[in-house]
């Protein structure tokens, strides 16, 4: 009898330890794209699969689990991105999850109107969300807007996004929400933007279609915040187009055909956007032949930049069948000589005016000098590497070069990089530079760096020594974000300026964001080591007080007293506030409902949004 009873005891344990077998269905017309399962106190997925199918079944042992789940429709014509989370308990029996679109997703009413206020049609909304993490990775959505104005999408419920939306011949807007367990809307309004119109004449079209342009135009920011292609044929109007974009400097290139030789003539030119609409006519018949001669043997590579003021605007263009209207250029580019050796570069101006140009380019190895670098940084005189025009190298550090690039006579710019102490690397984020001109001799520029410190940077993140991080960057006291040469690797050699500065990035693999303070002092040391937290830098974090929300642990980003600006949203997207406070200051918030809001934090290129109650 014991020994009957300790056999069935033995079998009991043997079926309490088996994985129960859990099937999970959702609803009609649905079926599942990717399925994952968290166990509670884990941040991990432990089971998961893309069945595309309307049920799944997994094994699961025993526990407290949630599952979220992609979905699209059964005919693969809509995805929804990753819903909200089920929560499920396993036991011994076989039983069965159901996730339901109404329990798992929430209904976010997006609209968009153009500059004039009225519906855009056509527009491409989405939003990604803030938190980056394997669970979170598959939440982000698009739709686009009807006759309208607007569209409807299924959304991941209670959680933080950045909103964005863009459409053709439109820049893109951004803009925070996040969505709670009810249905909300998103508002993006272009209002304060300007329409930009081109119209092209003096172009060559085929006597076949003789209102075809053949060409584009493309429209830059200066600060590279925008970049757009557009092109008259594309709009059916041919002769043609627009941009939409916010107040301020741009510069934009344009080329068409005007012969039938395949002749281009390219435009390029600055535009300050104030305000009102702008228009813009590109003739391109008023332009001249450009020829560029120089000798095809020795592996040319010319280019061409107009000056305009002191911008220098790079034209793409092509050294045949070359076209150009009035201005001021740099014809520039490099060859190899007869050893094949690529060190000989040109920097040679000309002027277009009403007549033809030919631009003869100089070979002889006579008439192009040697360039060095001659740094000098507390250490005394050291070995540098150093980029002129933003892509030749220079170095001498050790064999890196056998020869040192040679210039023509002529006005360049530079950057100084990385300099070697003691045969040791240290990078310059913020790229010290300036100008130098080359006139007849060879030339010695001067780089002081004695304002720098130079010293190795170290990471720690929980105590844990030599912990490596991935996308890192630096911003300064004026709120420049560079990135950290060779990401996060500890031990890296840095040269900056005494000063605060913030180093934020990713952690390896799991891409979550962290942060930490760097503190460059007068006396550096030769080594520094920064403590990285979690989440991104900026203000540090809000708490809620009575009447009000404290900025708490902040001001490090722009400078030990830096404001932030803050931006108050209501669960619909709608912004409600705005204000500035820097450490330690009391917003207050008395004339908000009572209610749900979310608080965007902006710092020195840092955004942190976080969630907050009014009662």
């Amino acid at each position: 009898m014991k020994k009957f009873l300790l056999c069935g005891l033995l079998l009991l344990a043997g079926v309490t330890a088996r994985a129960t077998e859990v099937t999970f269905t959702t609803d009609e017309g649905y079926i599942f794209g990717t399925v994952r399962i968290y166990q509670e106190g884990l941040d991990y997925a432990v089971s998961g699969g893309a069945p595309y199918e309307p049920t799944t079944t997994l094994d699961l042992e025993p526990g407290t689990y949630y599952v979220r789940a992609q979905l699209c429709t059964n005919d693969y014509v809509t995805n929804l991105p990753t819903g909200g989370k089920t929560t499920f308990t396993v036991g011994n029996a076989p039983m069965t999850v159901n996730y339901s679109v109404a329990d798992n997703y929430v209904t976010v009413r997006f609209s968009v109107t153009d500059e004039n206020g009225r519906p855009l049609e056509g527009c491409n909304v989405g939003a990604d969300p803030t938190v980056q993490s394997d669970e979170y990775s598959l939440c982000s959505f698009t739709a686009t807007t009807g006759a309208d104005g607007t569209v409807e999408a299924l959304v991941t419920p209670d959680l933080s996004f950045n909103g964005w939306c863009s459409a053709e011949h439109y820049t893109g807007l951004d803009q925070a929400f996040t969505t709670t367990n009810e249905d909300g809307s998103v508002d993006f309004s272009y209002e304060g933007h300007r329409r930009v119109t081109f119209t092209c004449t003096g172009y060559y079209a085929p006597d076949d279609m003789p209102d075809y342009f053949s060409g584009t135009i493309t429209m830059n920011g200066t600060d590279g915040a925008y970049l757009m292609y557009v092109n008259p044929a594309y709009d059916g109007k041919n002769t043609t187009t627009y941009v939409v974009l916010p107040e301020g400097n741009y510069d934009y290139e344009a080329y068409a055909d005007i012969d039938a030789n395949e002749g281009e003539a390219y435009l390029r030119d600055v535009l300050n956007v104030g305000g009102s609409n702008v228009n813009v006519t590109l003739d391109f018949a008023n332009v001249q032949p450009v020829t560029l001669v120089f000798d095809e043997t020795l592996g040319f590579s010319p280019g061409v930049t107009k000056l305009v003021g002191d911008k220098k605007l790079i034209i793409n263009a092509s050294d045949e069948g070359l076209h150009l209207a009035s201005g001021s250029y740099l014809c520039t580019g490099s060859f190899a000589d007869e050893n094949n050796e690529d060190g000989y570069h040109f920097n040679q101006p000309f002027t277009v005016a009403d007549a033809p140009v030919t631009v003869e380019i100089d070979t002889d190895p006579s008439a192009y000098h040697g360039v060095t670098f001659d740094v000098t940084t507390p250490q005394g005189k050291v070995q540098s590497m150093c980029y002129v025009e933003r892509d030749i190298m220079v170095s001498d550090a050790g064999d890196y070069y056998e020869s040192l690039p040679r210039f023509a006579n002529g006005t360049y710019e530079y950057f100084a990089t990385v300099v070697w102490i003691s045969n040791y690397s240290y990078a310059l984020p913020f790229m010290p530079g300036g100008t130098f001109a080359v006139d007849g001799a060879d030339v010695a520029v001067p780089v002081n760096l004695t304002d720098h410190r130079f010293f190795k940077l170290h990471y720690t993140k929980d105590g844990e020594v030599g912990y490596l991080f991935s996308n890192m960057y630096l911003i300064d006291g004026e709120g420049n974000r560079n990135p950290v040469s060779l990401g996060g690797t500890s031990g890296i050699g840095m040269g900056l300026k005494p000063g605060t500065y913030v180093v934020e990035g990713e952690t390896d693999y799991a891409y979550e964001p962290i942060h930490g303070t760097l503190v460059v002092p007068a006396d550096c040391p030769e080594n520094i080591t920064v403590e990285m937290a979690d989440g991104t830098s900026g203000i540090g974090h809000i708490e809620a007080t009575e009447g009000g929300l404290r900025v708490v642990d902040g001001g490090l980003a722009v400078s030990c007293t830096g404001r932030a600006t803050i931006d108050v949203y209501d669960t619909t997207g709608r912004r409600v506030m705005s204000c500035t406070a820097t450490d330690g200051e009391t917003i207050g918030t008395t004339g908000l409902p009572a209610g749900v809001y979310v608080a965007r934090m902006q710092q020195a290129g840092a955004t942190q949004s976080v969630k907050f109650a009014v009662r």
